[in-house]
């Protein structure tokens, strides 16, 4: 099987319990004692660069999924918006022209990303990184606009195809690190139903370091499908930036062991934390 290439990779510290041997006298014998130390580790992740064959696959899937929700009864997009213009549409005269003026703003900083991601000039990278910032803050402003009316849209054909398609992309291009230093893939091998069940271990784990990294690796690839665009690591890097300082609260740490009593010490304790709530693609 040929290698394949890194689209993003990243690092998140995890606390690991390693043993430690020490040799201590004890009434005048030495003894050795062998205790649990607590340390916090950095470990490996990455995104991988999808091939051609990924992509056509990823198509396939998205139109296998479109036909069978139809099948099982969903409406698509077309026929929805077509029924909901005749009726006038679902926003107000307000919201429609906001959605139109962030609508418009997104397309004129896609086209000037774009621009400047032909370039590849290095003097333009903190431009883009701004650009790309901005695009983030106005896609957002753009789907808290449509959650008032995203009810009447989001159980369209499309929309969960679209959703399925996400985190069928989540499933093939997320690895880890292995202690030999190569990359396995994350939710393993096998079908989609298969790494989808591991996918479900993961998310449902209440563990503050499996939820991140089951977070950051859907926040990535999230922003990747919605760039639509070639993504590279400066970009990636900045919008990881934008998830570490605005989005994460996991903040794993060691407390330093505490006295108790003469010749005895507790445990030292462990705290991450973070807010449970279900990963988004």
């Amino acid at each position: 099987m040929k290698e394949l290439r890194t689209l993003y990779q990243f690092s998140i510290p995890k606390v690991v319990e390693n043993p430690v041997t020490k040799t201590e006298e004890v009434n005048g014998e030495k003894v050795t004692i062998t205790k649990t130390e607590k340390t916090i580790k950095d470990t490996h992740f990455r995104l991988v660069k999808p091939t051609r064959r990924m992509y056509e696959a990823a198509e396939i899937f998205y139109s296998v999924a479109v036909s069978e929700y139809i099948k099982m009864g969903l409406l698509p997009l077309s026929l929805i918006a077509k029924r909901y213009a005749n009726d006038g549409g679902t926003l107000n005269e307000i919201d429609k022209g906001r959605l139109e003026a962030l609508s418009l703003e997104l397309k004129t900083l896609e086209r000037q990303f774009v621009s400047l991601a032909a370039e590849s000039k290095e003097d333009r990278e903190e431009e883009k990184k701004e650009i790309l910032i901005k695009m983030n803050e106005v896609g957002i402003a753009i789907e808290q606009l449509k959650n008032d009316y995203s009810s009447i849209y989001e159980n369209t054909a499309e929309a969960k195809a679209r959703h399925k398609t996400a985190i069928w992309w989540v499933l093939n291009i997320s690895q880890r690190q292995k202690e030999d230093g190569t990359y396995e893939f994350l939710f393993g091998e096998g079908t989609y139903d298969e790494r989808l069940a591991r996918y479900d271990d993961f998310a449902e784990d209440i563990d503050p370091y499996t939820f991140e990294v089951i977070q950051r690796i859907a926040y990535l690839v999230a922003f990747w499908i919605s760039a639509k665009s070639e993504v590279g690591e400066e970009e990636f890097k900045s919008i990881d930036e934008v998830y570490l300082k605005g989005i994460s609260q996991y903040n794993p740490t060691i407390e330093p062991s505490v006295k108790v009593e003469e010749g005895k010490t507790e445990e030292a304790k462990v705290e991450a934390t973070t807010t449970p709530q279900e990963p988004k693609v």
